[in-house]
């Protein structure tokens, strides 16, 4: 495969993405409040594309939110 500069796509591995959470389970499971962290980071020639257009490389994010099932 090669590289469509037109489209801004580079071969490879283009991005990574990790992400954690934390649960708490409360009185039973049905019901589970959580907090988030994402990062996300381009790669390669990605990377230096990002930058030449003046975009960001890098990002992160918190979430938050309740998990349940009936």
């Amino acid at each position: 495969s090669k590289d469509d500069h037109d489209n801004d796509i580079t071969k490879g591995f283009n991005e990574m993405e990790a992400e954690v959470r934390l649960t708490y389970e409360t009185f039973s499971r049905q019901l589970a409040p959580y907090v988030g962290f994402s990062y996300e980071t381009a790669l390669g020639k990605a990377r230096g594309q990002r930058r030449q257009e003046d975009e960001s490389v890098d990002s992160s994010s918190l979430t938050a939110g309740v998990k349940f099932w009936f």
